[in-house]
């Protein structure tokens, strides 16, 4: 018995695919892949370890899957999670939610430090799969939704791309900027 079993429910995307398209694995991926960074976040906070995230790796149930699925999302959301983690994760910021929904737009990932809020927009694909643009509007729209929420509290979102992590960035609200 795992002491991650109460939490496997949440992760059983993938399990709908039996013959998945390449768009339709993309989908699953980028989906199991901000909910298994949200369980670890939930569970360990800004601070997870690598070993803590193979072991959380339990919970990637890919029954009905071909095997060489299987093997393939859990490789990718696992190396995901642990490049998160170990590169964007913010040290010291205590973990408050994830998929938080302010003004109508979602916030993968909200981190809070000192009554500061800053949120996490990730991106699990390559940038030309989403469109520069597309990201730039979603991100603007989440400044806006955070600013009106909370106010001089809400510092700002990181678009944190994690295929291309050299791209990532930092969009800070105003007064902040």
């Amino acid at each position: 018995m795992s002491e991650f079993d109460d939490l496997s429910a949440c992760l059983l995307v993938t399990a709908r695919l039996t013959s998945p398209s390449t768009i339709e694995l993309a989908q699953a991926d980028g989906t199991t892949i901000h909910l298994f960074i949200a369980l670890i976040a939930g569970k360990f906070g800004a601070v997870a370890s690598v070993a803590q995230i193979l072991e959380a790796s339990v919970v990637l149930h890919t029954r009905g899957l071909a095997p060489v699925y299987r093997q393939a999302i859990k490789q990718r959301v696992v190396t995901a999670a642990s490049r998160y983690f170990t590169r964007f994760s913010p040290r010291g910021w205590r973990f408050a939610g994830s998929e938080v929904i302010v003004g109508g737009v979602a916030l993968d990932l909200l981190w809070e430090f000192n009554g500061y809020l800053m949120a996490d927009e990730i991106k699990t694909g390559a940038v030309a799969l989403f469109g520069q643009g597309d990201l730039e509007l979603q991100v603007a729209g989440q400044l806006e939704a955070g600013r009106e929420e909370w106010g001089s509290a809400f510092l700002g979102v990181r678009s944190i791309r994690l295929r291309e992590p050299e791209l990532s960035d930092l969009e800070v609200a105003t007064p902040w900027r």
